[in-house]
């Protein structure tokens, strides 16, 4: 690895044979988790897999630092094995004659370094991701979850240049993926590189990302962190991602006390214990003009912060106590005569308060 972590940029186009062209303009900046978003077919694994090499791009370029990788121009390409990137893909591709300790020593040995201290050092990595125990098995004698932290740690454990991963947390189920993304969390700020990671999970984006980049039909659409996605989405895809209110806390059975307020929440959750994701649809919160009757556990004061008008939805943004987004009709907005500074008072039932582990 480079002894000084460098921005990777890339300004590039790809044709595929279906017709598709990816056309981007990026960078990807050192010490900071990008994370790609974008449907299926936006051309995010091309991307991808330009970056490490792994296809030709059609023109542009892209370098790390001052090291170019690609110039289509100047003729520069560099091989994918020359690149010092780290790759981790949804179907880990990691070698199935090897062992678990084999495969991450794997990285390390090809740098030059002996069997002996590549064993040794990739026992650290064992460690490190909780593999203790499973040093001898096989691929095929691993979990989904095991077999991706395998390979996030040979990926790692090679030191790269910069990292980018393709999907780690797919195909895995809700208690794995929690604790892999907590793993992985952990791992992501400990490396001082750029890194790239794909996922379609807004939840993912919303924990992991210190940036998002979305990307639609090949092209860039919007990007920013993931609270100015979430505020200002600039198409129907970013919105329908930004369609959700995401709130961290600990739930105590189905007592839920949020990060950064005073204001708790009653969830119907009471088997998951301790620190939590969770999530509210905006249309699942009612505006009152008054404390509502009955008394709902779920109900506080507030003030509207902000309305805009899309079609046949408002979206209200609130204030403090939970800065919240709320999808009312415009007749409803016009009624309650809703405007900036205008106290209200807000409620959700239980029911709608999703709980996620953190």
């Amino acid at each position: 690895m480079s002894s000084q972590p460098h921005d990777l940029h890339a300004n590039i186009t790809v044709s595929r044979n279906d017709g598709f062209t990816l056309d981007i303009d990026m960078a990807l900046r050192a010490g900071e988790t990008t994370v790609l978003l974008g449907p299926n077919g936006a051309g995010k694994s091309t991307l991808i897999e330009a970056l490490a090499g792994l296809v030709n791009i059609d023109s542009g370029t892209i370098s790390h630092g001052q090291r170019t990788l690609d110039d289509t121009a100047a003729g520069v390409r560099v091989p994918a094995d020359q690149r010092r990137a780290g790759v981790v893909f949804q179907r880990y591709l990691l070698f199935e004659h090897l062992d678990v300790v084999d495969n991450i020593s794997f990285a390390l040995s090809v740098s030059g370094a002996s069997k002996a201290t590549s064993r040794a050092a990739a026992q650290t990595w064992v460690d490190g991701f909780d593999l203790a125990g499973l040093e001898t098995r096989k691929p095929s004698q691993l979990s989904g979850g095991q077999a991706q932290r395998v390979a996030v740690a040979r990926a790692l454990a090679s030191k790269p240049d910069f990292l980018l991963l393709d999907e780690p947390l797919a195909a895995l189920d809700i208690e794995t993926k929690g604790s892999l993304r907590r793993m992985l969390h952990r791992h992501l700020e400990d490396y001082h590189g750029p890194r790239l990671l794909i996922t379609h999970d807004p939840i993912d984006a919303f924990l992991l990302a210190d940036r998002v980049i979305i990307i639609e039909d090949g092209h860039i659409t919007q990007q920013g962190t993931p609270a100015e996605i979430a505020r200002r989405p600039a198409t129907p895809y970013a919105a329908a991602l930004a369609g959700l209110n995401l709130l961290s806390g600990t739930n105590t059975a189905g007592a839920l006390t949020l990060d950064g307020t005073e204001q708790a929440l009653a969830t119907s959750n009471t088997r998951t214990s301790g620190p939590v994701l969770v999530t509210i649809k905006p249309s699942a919160i009612a505006l009152h003009d008054g404390k509502p009757e009955g008394s709902p556990r779920n109900s506080w004061a507030t003030t509207i912060a902000t309305l805009e008008g899309s079609g046949d939805i408002t979206r209200v943004t609130l204030d403090a106590p939970l800065r919240l987004s709320v999808d009312i009709t415009p007749g409803a907005a016009t009624s309650m005569d809703l405007q900036p500074g205008r106290q209200v008072w807000a409620s959700v039932k239980a029911t709608e308060v999703i709980v996620n582990r953190s």
